[in-house]
């Protein structure tokens, strides 16, 4: 057995019998276990990769078959074909967005998770906990925050570079893995977190995505500003100051704080 790889919610084992064992960490991720063993299998036949098909989960505990390839990396996109590459995610969203939302509900999707409303709670927890030479700097962007009207289609959720696999010969989408935030919701969601591989890359996606309504792209810049804060709300939850800290770096990165250093110290509450 290999692992654990360590995440927010989850340990992910590799088991010697080429099947993976995810064990949740938390009460929130031991709901979503359960309801993944309802969805997963049906999302599965409707979408153009492989996804994980639980073969034993009862919450405690998924086991599904380990998937091939290997989880992107932005600097991959220098050896891979970055075009080719982002129509497949493009035709892995749209496949997921053009799902009937009634019928991905009836699955086991959750019907009414707003991931913005999650996130600017999130957003609201951590605020005041912000050292305070940045403080003014993030209530000022989250008072100018406004979520625009967007169409409710089914979501990954959680769709950046870590959860695709790539086929590390043919270079394309192989696989998508953590479903955890899965959720009837803005489709921006998951065009915001391709951001995580640049802004190029993401419009490259952009473009090759299909139906996009007018105001989609304004929608994920903005909400990958809004991303950063379940790091840090998750990192006051189970006090781990370097998680914090690193919260902090990515708010920075993107345009949230100022850009001006941010030292490793003892800021984390």
């Amino acid at each position: 057995m290999k692992g654990p790889a360590s995440g927010f919610s989850n340990l992910v084992y590799e088991l010697g019998d080429g099947n993976v064992r995810r064990v949740p960490r938390t009460p929130e991720a031991r709901e979503a276990c359960l309801r993944q063993c309802r969805f997963l299998p049906r999302l599965a036949s409707y979408l153009p990769v492989l996804i994980p098909v639980p073969s034993d989960c009862d919450g405690a505990m998924m086991v599904y078959r380990k998937l091939g390839g290997q989880p992107l990396q932005p600097k991959m996109l220098g050896h891979l074909d970055a075009g080719q590459l982002a129509r497949d995610i493009a035709s892995f969203m749209s496949a997921l967005h053009s799902l009937p939302a009634h019928d991905a509900v009836s699955w086991g999707v959750p019907p009414a998770i707003s991931r913005t409303a999650q996130l600017l709670a999130a957003a609201d927890r951590v605020l005041p906990l912000i050292p305070s030479e940045y403080r003014s700097a993030a209530l000022m962007w989250r008072e100018r925050f406004v979520e625009l009207p967007h169409p409710d289609v089914p979501i990954h959720g959680d769709f950046w570079n870590e959860n695709m696999l790539i086929d590390v010969r043919s270079g394309r989408l192989a696989g998508v893995v953590d479903f955890d935030e899965a959720s009837i919701g803005d489709p921006a969601w998951d065009l915001a977190t391709q951001l995580h591989c640049g802004r190029e890359f993401a419009k490259l996606v952009f473009d090759a995505y299909s139906p996009k309504d007018p105001t989609l792209w304004a929608r994920a810049e903005e909400l990958f500003r809004l991303r950063p804060f379940e790091g840090l709300d998750w990192a006051v939850r189970y006090r781990d100051a370097e998680e914090f800290e690193d919260g902090l770096k990515k708010l920075q990165e993107v345009g949230v704080l100022p850009a001006v250093g941010i030292k490793r110290t003892t800021t984390a509450p």
